[in-house]
C-alpha cells in the first residue's frame, strides 16, 4: 500500500541556546546553529524512513538554493521526490527556529512556495495518487491558500477511491 504525504516542505535554520529573546535593535549571539529540512511533511517523511516506510512526497519547492538543499537532503535519505513540483516564481519556505536553553522554541516562517499549495494543487494530486493508498495532508494551517472546504472535498474524492486519509493541521496561525 502506497503512502503519499502532501504538505509543507521548508528549510529550518535552528538557533540554539538563547537565554531570552532580545529587544528590537539589540544583537545577541547563540552557541549553536543548524540547518534541517523540515516542515511537517519533511519531519514525517524522515521519521517514517527511519522505521522502514518510504512515503511518496507530494509537495513543492522554490527555484532557489534552499530548494536545492531540500531536494538533495530528501534524495540523500532515500525518499521519493519524483512528485515534488519546482515553483519557478517562488523562493523556498524558510523557518527560523529559536531554541531557549530549557528547550522551549518559537518559530518565524517565510511561506514562499507554500502559497502555491491551493485547491488546484490538490486536484493535480488526485491524478498522482493510486487507489487504496494512505494519504496524509501535513500542516494545513501553514498552507495559507488552502481552504478547509477544499480539503474536505479532496478527502471525499480520496474516500471514493478507497484511500485512507489522515490530517495533520499543524499550529493554527490564528490562535
Amino acid at each position: 500500500m502506497a503512502i503519499y504525504v502532501i504538505g509543507n516542505l521548508t528549510l529550518d535554520l535552528i538557533l540554539r541556546s538563547l537565554e531570552d529573546m532580545p529587544s528590537w535593535g539589540i544583537e545577541i549571539t547563540v552557541e549553536n546553529l543548524a540547518y534541517r529540512v523540515a516542515g511537517n511533511l519533511g519531519n514525517f517523511s524522515f521519521a517514517a524512513r527511519t522505521i522502514g516506510i518510504k512515503p511518496i512526497i507530494i509537495g513543492n519547492i522554490g527555484n532557489d538554493a534552499n530548494g536545492k538543499i531540500v531536494l538533495r537532503e530528501l534524495k540523500k535519505n532515500g525518499l521519493d521526490t519524483s512528485l515534488i513540483k519546482l515553483e519557478e516564481d517562488k523562493k523556498t519556505s524558510l523557518t527560523v527556529v529559536f531554541v531557549r536553553k530549557d528547550g522551549e522554541r518559537t518559530f518565524i516562517t517565510y511561506s514562499g512556495q507554500l502559497n502555491n499549495i491551493d485547491n488546484c494543487f490538490l486536484q493535480e494530486c488526485l491524478d498522482k495518487i493510486k487507489p487504496n493508498s494512505i494519504v496524509i495532508l501535513c500542516s494545513l494551517f501553514q498552507l495559507p491558500n488552502l481552504k478547509l472546504v477544499d480539503v474536505i472535498n479532496f478527502y471525499k474524492k480520496l474516500k471514493n477511491r478507497k484511500c485512507k486519509t489522515l490530517l495533520d493541521t499543524g499550529w493554527d496561525l490564528n490562535g
